[in-house]
């Protein structure tokens, strides 16, 4: 009996030997030769290779993958890594758009801000815009048809989407300033379509409702040095002291003509020379945007 217990213990020794050295040889180091792909097993690599006898510099550590790890090597490590990429990249154009469009949106305000200062005479850059729009604009609503006040953001309403309503739905943005004077001006929006696409624009009128006071144009893709000459503030100061409304208190607008002619039955100012079809579209404008005030523009205070 001791006899078999006396073996028992031998082969238990013998096993945990070797379940020993088995786990000194699993957290044993291997390296690679670069030169010949030798594997050496150890703590550090040898000091010549003892195949091509290239020094221990030449060997590099060869990682073991833990266990549960995915094989880097496999499909699946490939197909996840691709698709953590695409998903990274997809979280940063969206936050790149994000961001970029809230730049765009600030800028477009910015320049709309400009335009409607320029129709009030008051010059402006991309950095003085703002504050100078919080000085001079004190009011700003909607008004419709019947010039009545609507409930409404003036400043995000934008006539080209307003137009494309019907008739009995459409609201208009007006904005009242009060310039260096003291006195007030009404702000209306414009428009139009010119040759290449749209036109665009703000005129602004004194108390009286009737007199212009001061105007600017803009445009997406007139011609360069042709029609596009229409936002250069030297047309628009033509516009200064005419009246849309006759001596008989019809509305009649303001006329664009060619250089040089006249008309008895309106007020006008030169078109754009060489600028036929723009200036045509600047007419249509005019009547169309500016007769859509008209209600608004008859009342009194």
């Amino acid at each position: 009996m001791s006899h078999i217990n006396k073996k028992s213990n031998m082969v238990d020794t013998k096993r945990t030997r070797e379940q020993a050295q088995e786990k000194r040889r699993f957290k044993m180091k291997k390296y690679r030769c670069k030169i010949c792909g030798y594997i050496h097993e150890g703590n550090t690599p040898p000091d010549i290779c003892p195949v091509c006898k290239a020094p221990a510099s030449e060997f590099e550590e060869i990682k073991t993958e833990k266990k549960g790890m995915l094989n880097r090597e496999g499909n699946l490590y490939t197909i996840l890594y691709a698709s953590v990429i695409v998903v990274l990249v997809a979280v940063m154009l969206a936050l790149a758009a994000q961001l970029l469009g809230e730049r765009q949106k600030r800028n477009e305000d910015i320049d709309k801000k400009r335009q409607i200062l320029t129709s009030i005479n008051i010059t402006s850059n991309n950095k003085t815009a703002e504050e100078l729009y919080d000085k001079y604009i004190v009011d700003s609503y909607l008004v419709d048809g019947n010039g009545q006040k609507t409930e409404g953001d003036a400043f995000s309403t934008e006539l080209g989407n307003i137009l494309r309503l019907p008739e009995n739905e459409r609201h208009y943005p007006v904005f009242e300033a009060i310039v260096d004077d003291g006195k007030k001006k009404y702000v209306l929006s414009m428009r139009g379509a010119g040759l290449w696409g749209p036109l665009w624009g703000f005129i602004s009128f004194d108390d009286d409702r009737n007199t212009v006071y001061g105007a600017s144009f803009g445009h997406e893709s007139e011609t360069p040095g042709l029609g596009a000459e229409i936002e250069n503030s030297e047309f628009g100061n033509k516009f200064k002291g005419k009246h849309f409304f006759n001596a008989s208190g019809e509305f009649v607008s303001v006329a664009i003509v060619k250089a040089g002619k006249t008309t008895q039955e309106q007020d006008y100012v030169d078109g754009i020379s060489g600028g036929t079809i723009t200036s045509q579209g600047v007419d249509a404008m005019l009547k169309s945007s500016i007769g859509a005030y008209e209600e608004f523009l008859k009342k009194k205070e």
